[in-house]
C-alpha cells in the first residue's frame, strides 16, 4: 500500500507514519495542503492521511482534492467524527476521522480497512463493467482490452453519478460510450437529452442545463435530481459557456456527459474539473479485436433494416480485418450499410463497398499480420453464430440445427465468443 501523509510532523502523525513503515507500507510525506495537492496529482496512492491544524491543513486539502474529483480514500487525522471538524470532514468526503487519542493498533486497522474497502469498490466496478458489456451490447460493442477498460471507467463514473468526458478522434464511438455510461447509471430509466454543440450557435446552451443562482451558475434542478444531459462536441462550445459549466461543477455533482474530438479546445478550468473522469478512446486501427464484433453488430442491424439475411464473403472478411479504418467505427458502419443495400439478398462482396481502394486490394497487398488464419476464422464463426441465432429467434436448439452442430458444441462456441 502506498500512503501519502500530510502532516506538520506532529508526534501523533509521525507515530502513524512510523507504524505504517514498520508494516511494510510505502509512506510519502507532505508538509502543506499545496504540497499534498501536487503530490496527489502526480503520484498514484492507495490511501491519503491528512492532519488538521497548523500548516498541514488537512480539511483544506480534502476540499481541493474532492473538487478535483480525486477518488483515493482520505482519512482526516486529529478530530474525532463526533467533533464539528470531524463532521465537516465526513461531509466533504473523508472516509474516516481518527482522533489523536486513538491507539496505534486501531489506527493501523482502520487504515487497512479503508484500503480494503476501496479495493473491493474498484473490483466491484470492474465486475459491473464486465457484466455491463452485455447490458449495453445494443449500444456499444466492447471486445478489445482498450474498450473494456473504457467501459470500466465509464461504469465507475456512472456509479459515482459524476460528470464524464469522452475524448478521441471523430467516429471512434464517443457518443456510444456516453450512452452506455447512462445505461449503467442509476438514472438509466430516465431521460438522456443530447445536445450537439457543433450544430448550434456558439452562444447557445440548453436552457435545461444551467440556471443562475446566488453568486454563480448552478445546474438546473432537473439536472441535479433526475435528468442526464450529453453535450456532444463540447470542445466547440464558446469558452465563456465552458467556464460557466466548470463553475457549476464546483457546486454540484451531476451525471453530465461530454464528448470532445479536440480536448485542447476546452478551457483550462473545465479540463481540470474533468481530468480525473476523462476517458480516451483510441482509433479503431489500435483495437482490431473490436472489428469482428462490430461487423456482426452492423450486419445484424442491416439485416433488420432490410428485412433479409446479410452475410459477408470470406474475401470481404479478410480485407475488412486488415484495413486500418481511418474513419473509425463510423466508416465501418457506413460501409457495411452501403454494401448490404447494394448487394440486396445476395452475399456481400468486396465490390459492394464504397471504398474504391477496397476493390484494388489483393491477397498480395495484405500485410503478413493480415494473413493470420485465426482472426479470419473467428470472425467468420462469430458472424455465423449471430446469423443463426437471429434466424432462430434466439432459440439455441434451432440455431444448432441450422449450423449443423450439436447443442453442446453451440454452447461452447457461444461462451467462447461471449454471446451467451
Amino acid at each position: 500500500m502506498r500512503v501519502l501523509l500530510l502532516t506538520g510532523e506532529s508526534e501523533f502523525a509521525s507515530a502513524i507514519g512510523a507504524r505504517l513503515r514498520e508494516e511494510g507500507q510505502r509512506v510519502e510525506t507532505a508538509r502543506s495542503a499545496d504540497d499534498a495537492t501536487t503530490a496527489a496529482q502526480e503520484g498514484r496512492f492507495d490511501l491519503i492521511l491528512a492532519e488538521t491544524g497548523g500548516v498541514s491543513d488537512g480539511l483544506e486539502f480534502l476540499r481541493r482534492y474532492r473538487s478535483a474529483r480525486g477518488m483515493v480514500p482520505v482519512i482526516i487525522l486529529g478530530p474525532s467524527p463526533a467533533e464539528q471538524t470531524g463532521r465537516e470532514a465526513l461531509r466533504e468526503g473523508a472516509v474516516d476521522c481518527i482522533a489523536r487519542t486513538t491507539a496505534m493498533d486501531e489506527v493501523s486497522l482502520r487504515c487497512r480497512q479503508a484500503h480494503d474497502r476501496e479495493r473491493l469498490r474498484a473490483e466491484a466496478a470492474a465486475l459491473r463493467a464486465l457484466l455491463g458489456t452485455e447490458a449495453i451490447r445494443d449500444v456499444l460493442v466492447a471486445d478489445s482490452d482498450a474498450m473494456l477498460a473504457a467501459v470500466a471507467r465509464a461504469s465507475e463514473a456512472a456509479a459515482a453519478t459524476s460528470p464524464m468526458l469522452v475524448t478521441g478522434a471523430r467516429g471512434v464511438g464517443k457518443t456510444a460510450l456516453a450512452r452506455a455510461a447512462h445505461r449503467l447509471s442509476a438514472r438509466s430509466g430516465r431521460t438522456l437529452s443530447m445536445f450537439d454543440c457543433s450544430l448550434r450557435s456558439a452562444a447557445e446552451i440548453p436552457p435545461a442545463l444551467l440556471e443562475n443562482e446566488g453568486a454563480g451558475p448552478r445546474f438546473s434542478e432537473a439536472m441535479r435530481v433526475e435528468e442526464t444531459m450529453l453535450l456532444r462536441n463540447a470542445d466547440q462550445l464558446d469558452g465563456s459557456l465552458q467556464l460557466r459549466i466548470a463553475e457549476a461543477m464546483a457546486h454540484d455533482v451531476v451525471p453530465l456527459l461530454l464528448t470532445a474530438s479536440d480536448s485542447s479546445a476546452l478551457v483550462p478550468e473545465l479540463a481540470a474539473a474533468l481530468r480525473r473522469s476523462t476517458v480516451h478512446l483510441p482509433p479503431l486501427r489500435q483495437r482490431p479485436a473490436d472489428v469482428p464484433a462490430l461487423l456482426a453488430h452492423f450486419t445484424q442491424d442491416a439485416a433488420r433494416r432490410l428485412r433479409h439475411p446479410v452475410s459477408l464473403s470470406p474475401e470481404v472478411l479478410g480485407v475488412l480485418l486488415t484495413y486500418e479504418w481511418p474513419g473509425n467505427v463510423r466508416e465501418l458502419e457506413t460501409g457495411v450499410n452501403h454494401a448490404a443495400s447494394i448487394a440486396g439478398s445476395r452475399r456481400v462482396e468486396l465490390r459492394d463497398f464504397p471504398h474504391t481502394h477496397f476493390a484494388a486490394t489483393t491477397a498480395g497487398s495484405i500485410t503478413p499480420a493480415g494473413l493470420l488464419l485465426k482472426p479470419r476464422v473467428d470472425a467468420a464463426e462469430r458472424l455465423a453464430l449471430e446469423e443463426a441465432l437471429a434466424a432462430a429467434g434466439g432459440g439455441r436448439r434451432a440455431a444448432a440445427e441450422l449450423l449443423g452442430i450439436s447443442l453442446r458444441t453451440l454452447f461452447y462456441k457461444l461462451r467462447r465468443h461471449g454471446l451467451e
